[in-house]
């Protein structure tokens, strides 16, 4: 019995000591420290209502409890609320974590294991159509488009996107988009082109996402999702580079996660809703911490693999809307 208590206590994240909650409402700043991160930090343009954030101890993958997210229709806050047709047709409720342990490095660096699960509430969101973007979990290089753009102008509006999870209500289900700075040209992975999880697997059910990935310009990405290899790249992953303005420390991805939502009609009188348990990183998957919450959510590092014979094994692409001349 207390091994079975010790083992569960390796799965708890800690809460910020500062929280306070009136009837499961958030009223302090909501941080938690997932584990083998820093604590979670809150994107400045995330909306901040009593409902955007809140922990939930009822609901939750392993039992313990989830960080929830809600934004509501014509929400939007800071540099968000200028964007798109009207105000509100950009919004999001978003935190990252930063790789808080080597200090040479702007984000992760190196060969990484990541585990983390969501729920994506399907009541509201599939009154949406395929123009309509909803993004979920990415990893994105942080402080680096403005370098990018002054060594490649061509990467002035993209570039700094190593995956994002994207989801519109009139394709298949859930897609990768990956963005790639080069020298020469922008190119890209389309999240259209690279469904992952069929739309009727995806709604109103948990999903759990194992990340194994070698950052940097020759590395790997590997995607498994309930077990299953879905997607595996090999060579150019993130670009590697120094960012003058913080300290010349290189730059890698952040993890970023919450509700996302772009372009979204006027119209729209819903809600997009997601929970995320369990997050959680190492630099193998046999650690300690780490292969605990892999056993708890029913798989193991030896039995992840390619179980219904199908991968996406992306090509890269010019990005026409970057460089007109290829349309």
């Amino acid at each position: 019995m207390m091994k079975t208590f010790l083992a569960l206590l390796l799965l708890i994240p800690n809460l910020c000591s500062g929280l306070t909650f009136s009837d499961g409402k958030q009223i302090d700043e909501l941080t938690i420290e997932w584990t083998n991160w820093g604590k979670t930090e809150n994107h400045g343009s995330s909306v901040k209502n009593e409902w955007s954030q809140m922990i939930d101890e009822k609901f939750s993958r392993l039992g313990d409890f989830s960080h929830k997210f809600e934004l509501r229709a014509n929400e939007c806050n800071e540099d968000d609320c200028p964007r798109g047709e009207y105000e509100g047709s950009f919004g999001r409720v978003e935190a990252y974590l930063n790789n808080p342990k080597n200090n040479n490095y702007l984000g992760e660096e190196g060969e990484n294991w990541y585990v983390w699960s969501v729920y994506i509430d399907g009541s509201d969101i599939n009154d949406l159509t395929d123009k309509h973007m909803i993004q979920f979990a990415q990893f994105k290089l942080s402080s680096s488009i403005d370098v990018l753009a002054k060594k490649w102008p061509h990467c002035e509006y993209s570039g700094e996107v190593v995956f994002i999870m994207q989801y519109k209500a009139g394709t298949d289900g859930l897609g990768m988009s990956r963005d790639i700075c080069k020298q020469d040209y922008l190119y890209e992975h389309s999240g259209k082109k690279h469904i992952l999880v069929n739309k009727d697997n995806l709604l109103d059910q948990w999903l759990d996402f194992i990340v194994h990935a070698k950052w940097g310009e020759n590395g790997f990405l590997k995607m498994y999702i309930n077990g299953d290899l879905q997607y595996s790249a090999e060579g150019f992953i993130s670009n590697e580079f120094r960012v003058p303005k913080r300290q010349n420390k290189l730059s890698g991805p952040s993890f970023r996660y919450g509700v996302y939502v772009n372009n979204v009609p006027e119209n729209f009188n819903g809600k997009a809703v997601a929970w995320y348990s369990n997050i959680a990183r190492a630099k193998k998957c046999s650690d300690n911490k780490f292969s605990n919450i892999i056993y708890q959510l029913g798989y193991s590092c030896e039995s992840l693999k390619d179980i219904d014979g199908i991968v996406v094994r992306p090509k890269i692409e010019i990005n026409s809307d970057a460089h007109p001349e290829f349309d």
